[in-house]
């Protein structure tokens, strides 16, 4: 059996951009990244930064109940952590 990954069906967008909408506000970061190989393989971070959030998580709920309206999911009115999981 071989199966079949369309990348370009609108179910599979939309989920790509309603995930990615909860950061809606987030600036992009130049990142200034170095590093050097030890080993094949290994590499060696000298100095960067990831994974910087600035968005507080009063926007990023914000940014999740707009989200779920597009979507004409249940608004959620309680939220306990900044977790999150994509189901497809």
């Amino acid at each position: 059996m071989k199966l079949i990954f369309d990348p370009n069906q609108d179910f599979r967008i939309q989920a790509i951009d309603s995930i990615t909408s909860i950061f809606e506000g987030q600036p992009l970061d130049e990142a200034n990244l170095s590093f050097h190989i030890v080993e094949q393989d290994k590499l060696r971070l000298i100095s960067g930064v990831g994974n910087n959030l600035v968005l507080s998580e009063e926007q990023i709920i914000k940014n999740l109940k707009a989200i779920q309206e597009q979507n004409e999911i249940p608004v959620s009115d309680k939220f306990r952590e900044m977790n999150f999981s994509v189901e497809i």
